[in-house]
């Protein structure tokens, strides 16, 4: 029989929809690069205490996103090292017809 521990608890935080991109729609005229990081730099900080991350899909805004956007993910993506990540991978709603 498994006994549950009750000293530890497992903690996994789900983040869905990133949406990332070159541009938000709302920097075209305004830098918000500082903003964006705070952004990230939050979701860093929220998974201290878990063990486990999960994107749960949309991480990309589009199927063949930038290379730099590319890098920025994985650079967020380094940022849980010692944790368990998934990401799922499937098309979203917002770009099922560019497949």
């Amino acid at each position: 029989m498994l006994k549950a521990n009750t000293k530890h608890k497992y903690m996994i935080l789900a983040i869905g929809d990133l949406h990332a991109k070159e541009k938000l729609s709302y920097n075209d005229y305004v830098d918000r690069s500082s903003e964006r990081q705070e952004i990230l730099d939050f979701i860093v900080e929220q998974a201290k205490d878990c063990e486990t991350v999960v994107f749960l899909g949309d991480v990309f805004d589009k199927k063949d996103p930038a290379a730099s956007v590319t890098r920025d993910v994985a650079r967020l993506f380094e940022r849980f090292k010692g944790k368990q990540l998934f990401a799922i991978a499937h098309p979203g709603e917002n770009i099922e017809n560019s497949y």
